[in-house]
């Protein structure tokens, strides 16, 4: 708006030149009847616009709810419940009876070899048979048959009396008494059940939850009339009916 009444003053301002030169020339020239103009004084001219104003801004209201709280009455647990555990060992008894400790068997005992020692002859060189060779006066060649008797010594010598053998004995079997211990009665456990004791006590109890709730409030708008000034006065030319006398 504002480029607006800027060219309407520009343009204002040019046709007034104009008309001023076209003047200047006429009272050079001398004026003919009906080119003739006057300089008047022209106003200002306004005009009434409108714009949007804000009256009163957006603006965000919060309600906060509290909550509704009320006290009940509940039954409750106080001494839970419990379990009482007897424990009642065995019973048992005793009885004499005859066990066997070592059945009867057979031992087998090894018996060695029994020796003794007796004389014996033993040879130490056998009996054997050699020939003598001898040469008489004359040269003759005469051999003998000579026998050596055999060299014997009287030794020692183990000679076994009975071999080794085994000898079986007879072991009887062995008893003895005993306490043989007897069970009477099994171990037992007993369970007592304690049932819980109750009370009643008060409690709050929300019925109804805090709240918050916010409420929006748009802006309030009105519209704002303001004069402002369309074109600017100044002087102009007015034609002029006639003849201008100079």
């Amino acid at each position: 708006m504002r480029i607006d009444l800027v060219g309407a003053v520009g343009i204002a301002a040019a046709v007034g030149m104009i008309l001023a030169a076209n003047t200047s020339m006429a009272g050079d020239y001398g004026c003919r009847s009906g080119d003739c103009y006057t300089q008047v004084r022209q106003p200002d001219v306004y005009g009434v616009v409108e714009r949007p104003v804000v009256i009163a801004p957006a603006h965000t209201t919060v309600i906060h709810t509290p909550a509704a709280i009320l006290d009940r009455v509940q039954r409750v647990e106080v001494v839970p419940g419990s379990f009482n555990v007897r424990h009642q060992p065995a019973i048992y008894s005793s009885y004499t009876r005859t066990v066997m400790v070592s059945p009867g068997r057979t031992v087998h005992s090894h018996m060695p070899a029994t020796y003794k020692v007796v004389p014996s002859q033993a040879v130490v060189h056998p009996a054997h048979v050699r020939w003598e060779y001898t040469r008489d006066a004359h040269g003759r060649m005469t051999k003998c048959k000579v026998v050596t008797p055999a060299v014997t010594r009287t030794v020692m010598r183990s000679v076994m009396v009975s071999p080794a053998h085994s000898v079986a004995n007879v072991v009887p079997a062995r008893f003895a008494q005993v306490q043989q211990p007897v069970l009477l009665q099994r171990a037992r456990t007993h369970h007592t059940y304690n049932a819980p004791v109750y009370g009643y006590v008060s409690q709050p109890m929300v019925i109804r939850p805090a709240a918050r709730e916010a409420f929006y409030h748009p802006p309030v708008i009105g519209m704002e009339r303001r004069e402002v000034l369309v074109r600017r006065g100044g002087y102009g030319w007015e034609p002029t009916h006639g003849r201008r006398h100079w």
